[in-house]
């Protein structure tokens, strides 16, 4: 478990993705404090058991340590690995039993990155309804993304700011995150680390 989020009301959901609270806009700054307040969400299709095909589950292993250390701009002291089966309260996704595939990477001044894949195929519809319940929480950003649907919102926790991209490649429902302190205003830096965790998830 990161120290850091341990201290944080870290979110545990039944089977899918972290629901956001207190909506922004595409332009203000972020306006909660509930970043790791959930809300349910879809179950996966019960007959969608087997792994994404469109994404290896071991991906966590292929993000380059280059791209963790520029995320967090320095070496990290803590990190963890999850899969599908574990229980973890790791802010930023479900972390339980059978829901994800996932990796957690924290410096010493508590800036964090994760990364997570569903351990089920998720159809476009479930996107559609995921994304947009991500919408209804935090303040939206404009980040371009190549998953459809996609959507990338930012979340005040405690002193610190979570920017959180989520969509759909192909029936893999690939997530990351970039906590970092006070108000992350280059958003590229999100941007590259999320482009990391995609050319390592997507096959």
């Amino acid at each position: 478990m990161l120290p850091r989020t341990r201290a944080l009301s870290a979110v545990v959901l039944t089977t899918a993705l972290l629901g956001l609270a207190a909506c922004g806009d595409d332009t203000g700054e972020p306006t909660t404090s509930a970043d790791t307040t959930a809300s349910e969400t879809p179950t996966p299709s019960e007959s969608a058991s087997a792994a994404p095909t469109s994404a290896r589950t071991d991906f966590c292993a292929h993000i380059p340590r280059a791209a963790i250390e520029e995320a967090i701009l320095g070496k990290s002291i803590y990190d963890e690995v999850w899969n599908a089966g574990d229980k973890f309260e790791v802010v930023g996704g479900a972390h339980q039993e059978g829901a994800e595939f996932g990796c957690a990477w924290t410096a010493k001044d508590g800036t964090s990155v994760t990364a997570w894949l569903f351990a089920s195929p998720v159809s476009a519809d479930e996107a559609a309804t995921l994304v947009q319940q991500a919408r209804d929480g935090c303040a939206r950003r404009k980040v371009p993304t190549p998953g459809d649907p996609a959507v990338t919102v930012q979340c005040i926790n405690d002193d610190d700011t979570v920017t959180r991209t989520q969509a759909l490649y192909g029936d893999a429902w690939l997530s990351c995150s970039l906590q970092t302190p006070g108000i992350l205003t280059r958003l590229s830096r999100a941007a590259d680390w999320c482009a990391a965790v995609r050319d390592a998830a997507l096959v």
